[in-house]
């Protein structure tokens, strides 16, 4: 039995060639855009948000980044879709209030949603903090 080639060297030479051509395959792979949806804010939730506390501008802030990237709660009422929202009041947990989103159409392939306020759903009631 003769070997050309001593086996270390032979898979030293496929092992080279297998990570040149995974190199070219990663190259050739598009770059996927993150953002899945288009997120807007309607004037009163745009109202709402300069007067909200900062914990709940920062949990705004997580909600459209979920929605951006195609993560959307299905609790559906009507044409919207509410969302939590439970640190509007300090140290009532999860609270009366919800963001109301509603689906607006396309753009780009793109779908997109628009904040239109947070409410207390129980009675549909909006809310101006600051006020």
């Amino acid at each position: 039995l003769v070997f050309f080639f001593s086996r270390a060297a032979y898979h030293r030479h496929l092992n080279y060639s297998l990570r040149r051509q995974l190199q070219m395959c990663i190259r050739n792979i598009p770059p996927r855009d993150p953002h899945i949806n288009i997120v807007k804010l309607d004037d009163l939730a745009h109202t709402q948000k300069k007067l909200m506390p900062a914990p709940a501008t920062a949990k705004l802030e997580q909600i459209t980044q979920d929605i951006q990237a195609g993560r959307l709660s299905r609790k559906r009422i009507g044409n919207y879709t509410y969302v939590d929202l439970p640190q509007v009041q300090a140290g009532s947990g999860r609270g009366l209030w919800r963001v109301a989103i509603e689906q607006n159409g396309k753009e780009g392939g793109k779908d997109i949603y628009i904040i239109r306020g947070i409410f207390d759903y129980h009675g549909s009631k909006h809310v101006a903090w600051g006020v």
